[in-house]
Formats: structure tokens, sequence, C-alpha cells
């Protein structure tokens, strides 16, 4: 048998193993990338961060308006208990219970807008915790299916891999080395079927001689244009 025709069919198998290899390699790089679960991850953090800090604001304005509710209610107390007889002591209470009722009305209003933020800031971070983990459970799913397809390549590739020594196994040395030099040289397209009293790789004609002689168990003929393996099936 024509030795080209097992170079042929050796390049077909290469064709295959280079998809293979370079889709498994695709597969290896986003089985690897969790850059978006960490951006998602990360936008949690610091929406949680922002509920943190919005929570204490709060807390520290209901806790100023405690305390001055606590003394002006002292005040209040001391200033109708009538223990107070001194014009100027009482007041002084009046003025002390009127800048607090001041004090808590301006504090009320920074107690409304924090409250306002802290549940816009827990609107936010729900939406960033929901986001994270509808983005978790599709990566979990997309990253399943690419450990199948990973699998099932895998297995192409051993078998194709057989199945390449086997065919490799029926060429000379020297017939596979200079597949192999025109492989890298001709863009993993060293032999080329003749169609049409064509090359099918780079279209020059191929006269009736050249292709009698590519049909010969003894020669190996090469295109005229473009140098590769020429096929005659």
């Amino acid at each position: 048998m024509n030795p080209t025709v097992y170079l042929f069919k050796l390049q077909s198998i290469d064709t295959q193993l280079t998809k293979i290899r370079q889709r498994l390699e695709e597969i290896g790089t986003l089985l690897g990338d969790d850059t978006a679960i960490r951006q998602a991850q990360d936008q949690v953090t610091r929406t949680q961060a922002t509920v943190k800090s919005a929570h204490n604001q709060l807390k520290q304005i209901e806790d100023a308006v405690a305390s001055r509710r606590n003394k002006k209610e002292q005040s209040e107390s001391m200033l109708y208990s009538g223990k107070v007889k001194n014009p100027k002591e009482l007041q002084d209470l009046q003025n002390e219970s009127a800048a607090l009722k001041r004090a808590i009305g301006n504090l009320e209003d920074q107690q409304l807008e924090a409250m306002l933020e802290l549940e816009e800031a827990e609107k936010v971070h729900n939406q960033a915790a929901r986001e994270l983990a509808e983005l978790q459970a599709s990566d979990t799913q997309q990253k399943a299916s690419l450990r199948g397809e990973q699998s099932a390549l895998q297995k192409d590739e051993a078998r194709l891999l057989v199945e390449r020594e086997m065919v490799a196994a029926q060429v000379s040395e020297e017939m596979l080395s200079r597949y192999d030099r025109l492989r890298k040289q001709k863009r993993g397209v060293a032999v080329a079927a003749i169609s049409d009293g064509s090359c099918r790789a780079c279209g020059a004609a191929i006269t009736p001689a050249e292709q009698q002689a590519a049909r010969s168990p003894s020669q190996m003929v090469l295109c005229p244009t473009c140098g590769r393996i020429l096929y005659a099936g």
C-alpha cells in the first residue's frame, strides 16, 4: 500500500489530537478560573462591611438619644420636683432641658437617616449575596459539565494515541521524520489530497503524471507549489 495512505490517516489522527489537546487546555483554564466567584465574594464582603458600619453608626446615635433623654428626664425631674428654689438654678435647668430637647430632635433626624442608610446597605448586601449564590450554583454546574467533557476527551486522546502508534508503525522512520517536519512548517497540514486535479491545500494544478506517481507504493510526491506530500485517494 502507498505509504501516503498511512501518512494521510496519521494526519487525520494528529489533527484530532491537536483539537482535543487544545480543548483540554481550555477546559483546564476554565476549571482553574474562579475570578468571577472571587469578585462576587469580595463584593459580598464589602457590602457586609458597609452594613456593619451603618449598624454601628445607628447604634451610636441610638445610644446618644437614650443618653440625652435620660439627662432630660433628670433635669425635668429636678425642675418640677420643687426642691430647687434658686431662680438662676431653675433657669439653668429650663435651659438645659430645652437644649436637650433640641439635641434629641437633631439626633432623631440623624437616627432616621441612619436607619434608611442601614436599610439600603442591607438591600445591597442581600442582592450581592443572592448573586454570589446564583453564580456559585452556575459555576458548580458548568464545571461538572466541563469535567465530564474533560473525561471523555481524555479517553478519546488515549484511544487516538494507540491508533496513531499502529498507523505510524506502517511508515518508515524517514517518512515519519519528513512528515513531522512538514507538519511544523505547514501549520499542521503535511499531506494534501489531490482533488479535481489540484492540490487541496494550495489549489495548484497537479499533472496526470504527478497524480499517477502519487499513487505509486514506492514514491513520495510533493506538491510543486506548496511542497506538501500529495495523497491520491
